[in-house]
């Protein structure tokens, strides 16, 4: 049984502060620091945070050189969580600046500020948020005539060959735009050794196979896994990994090569590793109440026991599982709606099992059980790692049945190198199912 918050409710979360690049940048440069020399002007990961503006720049270039910007010739201010920069902010290094990396930081947009720069040659912009929609290219470059360079790899919203192919028209061909294109997909290459996807869905996966635990991550969070955690610049021909031509293919292979060469040279450790070498973390949900556990196995195994359940209804059949059904509150749909009348009819005929599962989510957290809007019943899920693309936030896990304690885990994947193993056997594990994830071997002549 998973519990889990999709709907209305769940959309109007509090902001958390998080680092969307740090935790999977490569390691950190010995030369960071605002001071370089005169013109290279290094202000990365300085947590900046928020909007730049000229006096965070005057007051980041200690003296004497915060009366002579118009010296910088390169400025670095990647890494530093910032969505944008004031206009003004590089007003005095207009007649100057030639190189500017805003790279690994969360704009939306390309900064207007940004086309004062009228001799800027490189603008480097990968692994930010950018948007489709706001890259006014035209706009923003009609006064640098001496751009060569733009990056904007890495921008998981701008992967269109579409847009590529029309920023590049835009600033013409004498200016070298650069971007991850993932839509549509480069043709499959035959000399790689599996092919751009292995099995049509997670049901036919195994997952064992550190190749299965990988597949439900997009090509873009493959790339970027390969040069962040990896530290995978380029290929051997000297291309980019985010070059358009790299298939899916190739990164996955070189992938998969990079995670053995680590488990061939890793030492003798204590340290729990599972058959990829991926570290193991095993933890325990909470446990729930006996007289509650009773009657949810009761509640499923009487649905087992209809011809419902006995047609193997499988509602989500990329899944490996006898049965698969959701039920969902008619709040996550438009009131009054076709779609919302359906889901209450659905839960009105199985009323019993989600009031059970509100019982459960009340005893372990009742914030949750207040605020979750959907629950999906499954009988037997075996393996299929997947994403949940559609969770706004992490489920609930709670499983019920005569599998042996310690087996059946949902295991999530935690970092590129760690794996947690949660048991959920009569307990309930708060899970992040929009990371890799899937179910741990246990008995097949058991229920779960």
């Amino acid at each position: 049984m998973r519990i889990k918050g999709r709907g209305v409710q769940m959309k109007e979360r509090k902001v958390v502060k998080v680092d969307c690049h740090g935790t999977m940048d490569i390691a950190p440069r010995d030369d960071i620091g605002a001071e370089n020399d005169n013109e290279h002007c290094n202000l990365s990961r300085l947590h900046l945070g928020g909007n730049f503006s000229l006096s965070s720049l005057t007051s980041l270039v200690v003296p004497p050189r915060a009366c002579s910007l118009s010296t910088i010739l390169h400025l670095d201010l990647s890494r530093n969580e910032l969505w944008d920069i004031s206009t003004g902010a590089l007003e005095k290094l207009s007649a100057t600046l030639i190189t500017l990396d805003i790279s690994r930081n969360w704009f939306e947009s390309l900064p207007k500020s940004i086309g004062a720069l009228h001799m800027l040659k490189v603008l480097r912009a990968s692994h930010n948020l950018l948007k489709p929609n706001t890259l006014k290219m035209n706009a923003l470059t009609s006064n640098m005539k001496y751009l060569e360079m733009i990056d904007l790899r890495f921008n998981q919203n701008c992967g269109r060959r579409s847009l590529l192919e029309s920023l590049q028209s835009l600033v013409g061909d004498k200016v070298d735009v650069k971007l991850t294109v993932t839509y549509p997909p480069p043709p499959s290459d035959p000399t790689t050794v599996n092919g751009d996807r292995v099995g049509a869905s997670p049901a036919v996966r195994d997952a064992k196979l550190l190749r299965s635990q990988l597949e439900p991550w997009s090509t873009m969070a493959l790339r970027r896994r390969l040069v962040a955690d990896f530290g995978e610049e380029l290929m051997e021909d000297g291309r980019s990994w985010a070059d358009a031509d790299v298939t899916r293919g190739h990164v996955m292979d070189r992938l998969l090569s990079m995670y053995y060469e680590e488990t061939v040279d890793k030492s003798v450790s204590e340290i729990c590793t599972d058959e990829n070498g991926r570290a193991v973390v095993c933890v325990s949900g909470a446990l729930v109440e006996e007289s509650i556990r009773d009657k949810v196995l009761h509640a499923l195994k009487e649905f087992w026991a209809t011809a419902e359940s006995s047609m193997g209804a499988r509602e989500r059949p990329s899944i490996s599982a006898e049965n698969y059904m959701i039920l969902c509150s008619p709040l996550m749909f438009e009131a009054g709606s076709k779609k919302a009348a359906k889901a209450a009819g659905k839960l009105k005929r199985h009323q019993g099992i989600w009031d059970l599962a509100l019982e459960a989510m009340k005893s372990v957290d009742p914030v949750y059980a207040s605020q979750y809007t959907a629950v999906a019943v499954t009988h037997n899920f075996v393996g299929s790692p997947h994403i949940d693309k559609q969770n706004v936030g992490p489920f609930y896990g709670f499983a019920v049945g005569d599998f042996e304690d310690g087996t059946g885990n949902i295991m999530a994947e935690c970092s590129a190198r760690v794996v947690a193993a949660i048991n959920t056997k009569n307990r309930m594990a708060k899970v992040d199912g929009r990371f890799p994830h899937w179910v741990g071997p246990y008995d097949s002549k058991t229920d779960r």
